[in-house]
């Protein structure tokens, strides 16, 4: 919204700001800064950007939300809003992580998907590591946060969550971009199956 360009991301955690008028991009920022090696959602709201993904580990996974505000000199502040505790991953590239996040029009609120860890509800048990598992506390969920939240931790804990109001709503796949209507209602993409596949787009109601 500041500078009018286009922003893009790759999965290692990189944001590239692209200069249409030179036909170039510049690396801006790096996991070295933000802190997710695993990065998959980015908005902005005025000057500040919002981050959402993950840091795989080896059997375990972390959720992370971030914002940078800029600075005067075009560094950023990185201020960590919310960190999961680690939650048991699967093997399986259907292992979505945390990817959409939006803001709400009335900037009140940011959303953002916590993905399945399975492609479709199947046991996922990454190579006997989860006997029988599904679904996690922290997955498969969008959430509603506070705009101005910080330094939140959330245990991989479903009575934590339900309880704390952050969870919008559940069941979802893959919420990996959203977007608002006129009628300020909340529309979400979720990846197809197999890739020639139509994808859905869903209407996001609590």
């Amino acid at each position: 919204p500041i500078s009018k360009h286009l922003f893009y991301t790759s999965a290692n955690g990189n944001i590239y700001e692209v200069f249409e008028s030179i036909g170039m991009d510049s690396l801006r920022f790096t996991a070295n800064n933000h802190g997710i090696t695993r990065l998959q959602g980015i908005c902005f709201l005025d000057s500040t950007v919002f981050l959402a993904g993950n840091i795989w580990l080896s059997t375990t996974g972390i959720g992370m939300v971030v914002k940078g505000k800029l600075q005067v000199d075009g560094t950023r502040v990185w201020t960590t809003i919310i960190v999961t505790e680690a939650y048991p991953t699967s093997s399986s590239s259907g292992d979505h992580g945390f990817t959409g996040i939006t803001i709400d029009p009335n900037h009140n609120y940011m959303y953002f998907s916590g993905g399945s860890r399975t492609s479709f509800g199947e046991v996922e048990s990454n190579s006997g590591n989860f006997p029988g598992l599904r679904e996690q506390a922290s997955t498969s969920k969008i959430y509603r946060v506070p705009i101005d939240a910080e330094n939140l931790y959330w245990p991989n804990d479903s009575t934590f969550l339900m309880n704390s109001g952050f969870v919008f709503a559940e069941g979802t796949r893959n919420a990996y971009d959203m977007a608002w209507n006129e009628d300020n209602h909340l529309f979400a993409v979720d990846n197809a199956g197999e890739r020639d596949d139509p994808e859905e787009l869903n209407w996001i109601q609590e």
